[in-house]
């Protein structure tokens, strides 16, 4: 199982990926109604993820947050395949993308700031 701060680091660097303002498909490798599913998704995981963070940090022992975790995990791969446009794996392509191409991280972090109002 992973560890607390494994799941938060991992969650936020997914969420922080996603961003992003208008480049081009060929920039990023990904179409634009792509991207917009993306960070559709990346909102609907980073809601979770706000709800989830302090009670797993709460947990009483490591049992209860590994629970939570799993549970926090599945809601948000459910969060992901229920957004039109996108599939859970899709969503992890992206994300490892983002990892490696500090263009593409720019280029969600706009189109995610632009999404929720930031």
């Amino acid at each position: 199982m992973p560890s607390l701060k494994a799941l938060i680091a991992a969650v936020a660097l997914a969420v922080a990926l996603a961003a992003g303002a208008g480049e081009s498909e060929a920039q990023s490798g990904y179409s634009d109604a792509k991207l917009a599913a993306f960070i559709e998704a990346a909102v609907a995981v980073n809601r979770l993820r706000d709800h989830w963070t302090p009670k797993i940090g709460g947990a009483q022992n490591e049992a209860d947050a590994e629970a939570m975790m799993k549970q926090a995990n599945g809601q948000m791969s459910q969060a992901v395949e229920r957004t039109e446009g996108i599939t859970l794996t899709e969503y992890m392509e992206i994300v490892e993308a983002a990892e490696r191409d500090p263009t593409l991280s720019d280029q969600l972090n706009s189109l995610y700031r632009a999404k929720v109002g930031q």
